[in-house]
This record gives structure tokens, C-alpha cells and sequence, in this order.
């Protein structure tokens, strides 16, 4: 190769260094000194219970602020301290937008804590208070025993128990329609369903409570239709089989 064409071939390598130098220097200037890439419109989607105003300001975002320098997960990691937010996903729309697209838990069941219910998700995050129960709703009794903090998953002061198996315990009663359970409540030293039946079930915690649940049915049907009495208790606790308790002795049980 020549001495002139080694030149040019130079001459041509810094040319297109310096062009691609300034085009980065001039893109860095647009999107850094300019207001092509500013905030100029937040769009919140998938709200229904929050105010559109309390998921701004949890954000943070300020109108103005550079929409290319915004961290989408540290956005959602602010928004998901909302009390109904479950999930947030956070997205840029060129040049001017952010959106913040959410989904709030729904109330499952209610928890009577003391003189409050509160409401909860079938995570078995408290949602909020309120003074008086709901009919339709699930009711698990836990007076005393819970440590509530809204927006958190509640937890038993026993922690012996898992409050998570609990709700999803209420969660399979609720989606099977098993309206001959009518609530759940914890004591200090067990957990009992009560049924429409007069029936009470001492659960075994540390085993399948769906299928206990179920045998219980059973067992309820079973009794109709041998013309037996329905006062009393089943107590899986005992064994491998549930036994049954008439009421003089349910009620001895139950106390205990």
C-alpha cells in the first residue's frame, strides 16, 4: 500500500472517530441540558380503590425530572409501599411519558383481632380496619393472638401456627362455596372450624386441614342421615382418624 493511500486511510479513520465523538457528545447534550426527554405526563393505570394523586406521590416523580435517568425498579419499589398496591410494573414511553400500571389486592377475608375487624387478601396481607364485621365475607377468629400492621401479612403470636395455612385453608372454603363452614377461629393451643351444622372441628394444624375440611362433610352427611345427633365435636388431633365428641363432651373439649 502507498504512502497517500495509508494517509488517506488515516485521514478517513480519525474523520469518522471525531464524527462518531461529536455524535455522542451532541446526544449526551440532548438528553442532558435539553427538555426533550422531561417528564411531562405520569399515567397511572389499574387503580380503583387508591387515589391516582396517592400513587404519584408515593412514586416520586417529579414533572420536569429526565425521563432517560429515571430508574424504573426503584419507582416500583416506592409504589409497592402502597397499602393496596400487590404488584407495580413501571415502563418509559419516549419522550415525554412514564407509566405505572398496578394491581391492588382485593379483599378475601376478614380477622377479628379484638374490638376491630380487619380485612385481609388471600396473602393474608391486612388491608384495613373496620368497626363491624361483613356478612359476606369469611370471618377467622383470632382475638388476642395477632400482630396487625397494615399493608404487612399478619402474623400469630403462636408461632406454632401458620397463618398462611390458615388462609389458604379459608381460601379452598371460599372458592368450593363450602358454606357449611362458618368460620375459623385460633385459640392459644388450636385451631377450630365451626359449621352451620352445630358442629365444631378441632384441626390438626400439622396436617392436610383441606381434606379435614372435607371428611367433615362426610362425616356431617353421614350423621343426617343415620338420624344422629349433630351436637359435637370432631377432633383430628387424636390420630389418624377423627372421633367424635357428643356435646357434654365437646363442650368439656372445647374448653380445654
Amino acid at each position: 500500500m502507498s504512502k497517500n493511500k495509508k494517509k488517506k486511510k488515516a485521514i478517513r479513520v480519525v474523520f469518522n472517530l471525531i464524527f462518531i465523538l461529536m455524535a455522542i457528545f451532541s446526544a449526551f447534550y440532548i438528553i442532558s441540558y435539553t427538555n426533550v426527554f422531561e417528564v411531562r405526563e405520569v399515567e397511572v393505570l389499574g387503580h380503583k380503590k387508591m387515589d391516582e394523586n396517592e400513587i404519584l406521590n408515593l412514586s416520586g416523580v417529579i414533572s420536569g425530572e429526565n425521563l432517560i435517568f429515571i430508574n424504573n425498579d426503584t419507582i416500583a419499589k416506592r409504589v409497592e409501599k402502597g397499602i393496596f398496591v400487590k404488584t407495580v410494573e413501571v415502563s418509559k414511553r419516549l419522550p415525554n411519558t412514564l407509566r405505572i400500571q398496578i394491581t391492588e389486592r382485593t379483599v378475601g377475608a376478614q380477622v377479628k383481632t379484638g374490638e376491630e375487624t380487619t380485612l385481609i387478601d388471600f396473602e393474608g396481607v391486612a388491608i384495613e380496619h373496620d368497626n363491624a364485621p361483613h356478612d359476606d365475607l369469611f370471618m377467622i377468629e383470632a382475638i388476642g393472638l395477632t400482630q396487625v400492621t397494615l399493608g404487612e401479612p399478619i402474623h400469630l403470636k403462636n408461632e406454632e401456627f401458620d397463618f398462611n395455612k390458615i388462609v389458604e385453608l379459608v381460601y379452598y372454603i371460599t372458592i368450593n362455596d363450602f358454606d357449611y363452614v362458618s368460620k375459623i377461629e385460633i385459640t392459644e393451643d388450636a385451631v377450630y372450624a365451626f359449621t352451620n351444622n352445630d358442629v365444631i372441628v378441632k384441626l390438626n394444624h400439622n396436617a392436610d386441614m383441606r381434606y379435614q375440611i372435607l371428611f367433615t362433610r362426610e362425616i356431617i352427611n353421614d350423621r343426617i342421615n343415620s338420624n344422629q345427633s349433630l351436637n359435637g365435636l370432631i377432633d383430628f388431633t387424636k390420630g389418624e382418624h377423627p372421633v367424635y365428641f357428643e356435646l357434654d363432651n365437646s363442650e368439656v373439649r372445647f374448653e380445654e
